[in-house]
């Protein structure tokens, strides 16, 4: 995954915002300030990643985005 790729919600996630697809704008992570069950334990460092949706640019966890090829 680089800037500019097209990339959507993985088909398996429940996103509650309803984002579909959008463009990578930027790379960054954070460090988990709480337990999140299956996910993460305080102190872990999440990628997260920006990206330009339909409604608006908005960060995601990395790990829920995929990269959308030519290949459908």
């Amino acid at each position: 995954m680089k800037i500019g790729d097209l990339v959507r919600v993985k088909l398996s996630d429940s996103d509650p915002q309803e984002r579909n697809s959008g463009l990578v704008l930027k790379f960054d992570s954070y460090e988990a300030v709480q337990v999140v069950p299956d996910s993460c334990e305080i102190g872990d460092v999440i990628p997260i990643v920006k990206v330009l949706w339909s409604k608006g640019p908005g960060w995601i966890d990395m790990r829920r985005v995929e990269v959308i090829s030519g290949n459908w």
